[in-house]
């Protein structure tokens, strides 16, 4: 499943309740995963979006995932990419977690406060296969976005890795967005 999301309000729950997106000019809410609030299983690319976690019933003591994307292989050409979001709500959660042992998460020119874990990122069952993952920060800030404590497997992307995932092909490598109903600015 391909996804692009444009000015969304990413509407948080945990444990077995799927956590679902609000699209208010479409008048509707996609579901995206059901990993104690993580954004699973889709390709996606979300764009000047608000993102607030919530740990709920789970207490100040446990903490979260923002994303769990998995990939099999490198050839897979999957992943996230946040642009232009905000990270915010309350808890502590970590910006992803491996689902898979070649998960890729990207967040880019975007605001990440309190609520992120100063590592970052988790392998979860995937240690020993963090040289495999790909989860970038770039340009970001706020007090979350202090990378000094992150996970040393993190990558630093260049400006030129980097436009792979921010242009528009890396979503539309089948060329459906010029078939949509509506124009997609991107």
């Amino acid at each position: 499943m391909l996804l692009v999301l444009y000015k969304l309000w990413l509407l948080e729950s945990l444990g077995t309740k799927l956590l679902s997106i609000n699209v208010p000019f479409l008048g509707s809410k996609i579901p995206c995963g059901t990993t104690k609030g993580a954004i699973t299983s889709i390709n996606a690319t979300l764009k000047k979006c608000v993102i607030n976690y919530s740990i709920g019933e789970y207490g100040p003591e446990s903490y979260g995932y923002i994303t769990a994307h998995g990939r099999d292989s490198d050839d897979d050409p999957s992943g996230y990419v946040f642009k232009n979001c905000k990270f915010t709500g309350n808890g502590k959660a970590y910006l992803g977690r491996s689902w898979r042992p070649f998960a890729r998460v990207i967040i880019t020119d975007s605001v990440l406060l309190e609520v992120v874990e100063p590592q970052g990122w988790y392998a979860w069952n995937y240690v020993g296969y963090e040289a495999d993952m790909t989860y970038a920060e770039y340009n970001c800030m706020g007090p979350g976005a202090d990378t000094s404590k992150r996970v040393p497997w993190e990558k630093k992307l260049s400006e030129v890795e980097l436009s792979q995932f921010t242009k528009i092909s890396f979503i539309d490598n089948e060329g459906w967005i010029a078939n949509l109903p509506v124009r997609v600015m991107y």
